[in-house]
């Protein structure tokens, strides 16, 4: 039974992975590489893609948890020492 779950859950990571794949902006030699990729040579395949996922990612959603910037964290508080003198 832990087997069949154990499948059932890397059939949902195939399926995410070949979603993701189709929906990159690249040619389709590139889509075909990384699909055969994952399929033919699934851990090594699934590593490496999402290596190049995280190295691709826009982590602009990252300013909502750590704050902005410190150049813009000195910026906003220039004005206020200014305003004390």
């Amino acid at each position: 039974m832990i087997y069949w779950g154990m499948g059932v859950v890397w059939v949902a990571m195939l399926l995410a992975t070949w979603s993701s794949i189709k929906g990159l902006p690249v040619s389709a030699g590139r889509r075909w590489f990384w699909l055969l990729l994952v399929v033919l040579v699934p851990i090594v395949g699934l590593f490496l893609y999402l290596m190049r996922c995280l190295v691709t990612a826009d982590y602009g959603f990252m300013k909502f948890l750590v704050g902005p910037p410190s150049h813009v964290k000195k910026a906003l508080r220039a004005p206020e020492k200014n305003t004390h003198a």
